[in-house]
């Protein structure tokens, strides 16, 4: 949703809750939102939320308004999610694909720490292969059931710097 929608969504006092999908570039966002947020009376904002500035600027204007539920979607395999990433219609230079996944997680552990008021659900997405996608199959998703301190130390635990997913994506450059 663009900003200005958003923004008039959450004055209209229509809606129930805003979800914030938080993930990296072709990590399954909007294919969770296609298959398990049809139908809702909610704002979906599906975005990878990777700067940590923005997403708290965002937060701190609707907070007091409306529920909160940020949705963290974490590929299973980074080369898998490249794989889809390099195959979609949208173009974008890999560098995207680098800084929205290492940023994503940075932005869900800022959130997970600092807006405890906020309901956080963290979720593995199982990817097929871009040929079994193009096949039709569909994206598994496998929710993490933690509590919040043990989210946060999982999180903590799988932060990735870009530097890291470019060693491991280089080959595939």
């Amino acid at each position: 949703m663009a900003n200005n929608a958003f923004e008039d969504g959450i004055k209209s006092g229509n809606y129930d809750s805003v979800i914030l999908m938080c993930g990296g570039s072709a990590s399954g966002k909007t294919e969770y939102i296609n298959t398990q947020l049809l139908n809702r009376n909610v704002i979906i904002v599906d975005s990878t939320l990777s700067y940590i500035d923005s997403i708290t600027i965002k937060l701190q204007k609707i907070k007091n308004k409306m529920k909160i539920v940020v949705i963290f979607i974490r590929p299973a395999s980074l080369l898998s999610c490249f794989t889809i990433f390099l195959n979609r219609k949208r173009l974008f230079h890999y560098s995207h694909f680098v800084r929205t996944h290492s940023g994503a997680r940075q932005v869900f552990l800022h959130i997970l720490e600092n807006f405890t008021d906020i309901e956080c659900k963290y979720f593995i997405s199982e990817l097929s292969s871009f040929e079994d996608l193009l096949k039709g199959s569909k994206v598994g998703f496998l929710e993490v059931d933690l509590t919040r301190q043990e989210m946060v130390q999982a999180i903590l635990n799988s932060q990735i710097s870009q530097e890291e997913i470019n060693k491991i994506i280089e080959p595939f450059i």
